[in-house]
């Protein structure tokens, strides 16, 4: 009894972590952060606040309030998780949506425009605004250089603006850098949605490719964030804490090509939490 208890908590602490939302909020915040001391500045709190919350927000409304007609093919597990955890998801929305609203007066006007406009590739991407009634989450092409886009400018573009600096050099490679690192996870994370797409008459990556093929384009992706990373570290002066963020791209390389049992909690969770190694960078500037 109490081993099938521990299983209950075990697969109950999964499903949160994989359908919660609150996890990809605080990736979201590590990663603006990871990248704010990269560029030699200090994370901006209310950003940092607006980013978490934001992101909780985008993805209670993709997952949860507003969920895809394809979801009943590949997400049957998060539809039934999110009906059994109402309150929590009306709680957590709720939550975020004051938050953000906490937020908005202690940032820059620039900074909140280009907010918006990353709230417009959200709109997009959930909602059937392109010709033809079409989703950007549709165009199987567009779609994970979408993700990979708007999680770059979010990361790098964002709190550069806040801080009143131009973009330079130094920003626009760890801008690149930081797409080519959130690619591999938006080209896998289809994988195992690709036959409920294509019973939903979806084109994904998945649904268009191999396996074979997106583990290649996803283990060059990496591999070129490794070496824009070494670039960045040879143009400007690099402490340790640069070393440190190069770890990150080197460890979704490293998933990419290890022969790893690829269990659904590993394409939405554990490759998620890779994106969030910038948070170590930031806590290792903190320390140091």
């Amino acid at each position: 009894m109490e081993q099938q208890a521990q299983t209950n908590r075990g697969a109950g602490l999964r499903a949160w972590l994989m359908y919660g939302g609150v996890p990809v909020g605080l990736i979201a915040a590590g990663f603006v952060a990871g990248s704010s001391v990269m560029l030699g500045l200090s994370p901006s709190l209310p950003l940092l606040g607006l980013a978490f919350c934001g992101t909780l927000l985008v993805y209670q409304v993709e997952r949860a309030w507003r969920p895809a007609p394809e979801d009943v093919f590949n997400q049957p597990e998060r539809l039934a998780w999110v009906q059994r955890h109402r309150s929590f998801v009306w709680l957590s929305s709720a939550l975020a949506v004051i938050g953000a609203i906490f937020c908005l007066p202690f940032l820059r006007g620039t900074t909140l425009a280009l907010g918006v406009g990353l709230g417009m590739v959200s709109l997009f991407y959930l909602a059937p605004l392109l010709p033809g009634q079409r989703r950007l989450k549709a165009v199987w092409f567009l779609k994970p250089l979408a993700i990979a886009g708007a999680w770059a400018v979010g990361g790098v573009l964002l709190p550069l603006v806040e801080a009143g600096q131009d973009v330079v050099l130094a920003a626009g490679l760890l801008a690149l850098a930081r797409l080519l690192f959130v690619l591999p996870n938006a080209l896998l994370a289809d994988w195992p949605d690709c036959a409920g797409d294509r019973q939903a008459g979806l084109r994904t990556v998945a649904t268009e490719l191999s396996w074979r093929w997106l583990r290649r384009l996803a283990a060059v992706s990496s591999g070129m964030a490794v070496g824009v990373e070494v670039v960045f570290l040879l143009v400007i002066e690099a402490p340790v804490l640069h070393y440190v963020d190069l770890l990150g791209p080197a460890l979704m390389l490293a998933l990419v090509l290890l022969p790893l049992r690829r269990t659904r909690f590993y394409f939405n969770f554990v490759l998620d939490l890779v994106i969030g190694w910038p948070a170590m960078t930031a806590l290792f500037a903190l320390l140091g």
